[in-house]
């Protein structure tokens, strides 16, 4: 008790941590930064050269940087081990032996491949394939943001690491914009960090008007040309854990549960986004996004989701045509998984020219 009418009568420094928030156009060579650290699950491969296609001859374990094949693979090829969704592509950086041959690379294998998996040579575009990882202890890596602030002494620089994303949203209306983004976070405290030259992305924006959508199939065969706005959010459980070590940062930041819903506004040419709602039908759900050209200019981003609960749809009079607002959220299934298997609510696969192990 002081006998005065005032507060406070001093401040006591407590634990630090980073929330940060990032938005823009969403580039289709660097998306895949945020993807992989909201899902975890990633799984690379690429586009066949059209010759050359080898197998193990005995299995190839987790960790090994070299692998046995029947024929020989030259040295400084880029090659896929396994077509399934435990593929990976490694350089190739040496090769010896008179069969079978064993060839060398530098990044360690991540995944155990059984003998007679297949081994091929890759060119653009490559592939990348998203999904919520289950194994393990379910956390993916993490980010590290550097930051030009201007304020920072000689280098103007802040460096923020531990980065975990907590939302990813990505937009799109046909009419008006190309496809946007914005993401939340949690991170350490920040720390000056050295200069540094930015690489910036130097391909365009994607339009949204490059978007097909399948309801109840995928585009190839149920495709819905009266979607006019469409949204995705992945979500996924962040806990910032403070422990007695004696230190004002965290112990862990804890990622847990994923889940993704959407949005899509369809100009009401038929029915069919109420019965959706109202019969409780749940279906397939597909959107590719592209730019519909080939090899190393390709750029293409394609949700798949087995099965959509639509929640909300409501009529719409805005416009000179009448229209359904609709919301829907993935439901966890045993498709939309990677290596890690388990349940998934969805799966994001994009192809670029990115190099192998890029993100």
């Amino acid at each position: 008790m002081r006998g005065a009418l005032t507060a406070p009568f001093n401040r006591i420094a407590g634990p630090d941590h980073t929330e940060f928030s990032i938005s823009g156009a969403a580039y289709f060579d660097t998306l895949g930064y945020l993807l992989s650290n909201i899902f975890g699950d990633l799984t690379y491969s690429g586009t066949y050269t059209g010759s050359g296609t080898t197998t193990l001859s005995s299995q190839a374990t987790a960790g090994a940087t070299s692998i046995s094949t029947v024929a020989s693979i030259s040295n400084g090829t880029l090659i896929q081990i396994s077509t399934d969704n435990s593929a990976e592509v490694r350089l190739t950086t040496g090769v010896s032996g008179g069969g079978p041959f064993t060839v060398t690379f530098t990044t360690p294998l991540a995944r155990t491949h059984a003998a007679a998996q297949v081994v091929r040579p890759i060119t653009t575009p490559y592939t990348q394939t998203y999904n919520v990882l289950n194994s393990g202890n379910g956390q993916s890596s993490s980010l590290t943001i550097t930051d030009f602030q201007g304020t920072v002494t000689s280098t103007g620089t802040r460096q923020y690491t531990g980065c975990c994303l907590s939302e990813l949203n990505l937009k799109g209306t046909p009419a008006t914009s190309a496809i946007t983004y914005d993401a939340t976070g949690q991170g350490w405290p920040s720390a000056s960090a050295t200069a540094f030259t930015p690489s910036i992305s130097t391909v365009a924006p994607q339009a949204a008007w490059e978007t097909q959508v399948g309801l109840n199939g995928t585009v190839g065969g149920a495709q819905i040309k009266t979607v006019n706005d469409f949204s995705l959010s992945i979500k996924r459980e962040l806990q910032i854990y403070y422990t007695g070590q004696n230190l004002a940062v965290p112990y862990q930041i804890v990622r847990g549960r994923l889940t993704a819903s959407g949005s899509f506004n369809f100009v009401a040419a038929d029915d069919t986004a109420q019965t959706y709602l109202t019969s409780n039908t749940q279906p397939q759900m597909q959107l590719i996004i592209s730019n519909g050209l080939s090899g190393a200019s390709l750029l293409s981003l394609q949700v798949d989701a087995q099965q959509c609960a639509f929640t909300t749809s409501k009529i719409s009079r805005g416009n000179v045509a009448v229209e359904f607002a609709t919301d829907w959220d993935a439901i966890a299934n045993t498709t939309n998984v990677g290596y890690s298997a388990g349940y998934g609510p969805l799966s994001i696969t994009m192809q670029n020219a990115v190099a192998a192990n890029g993100f």
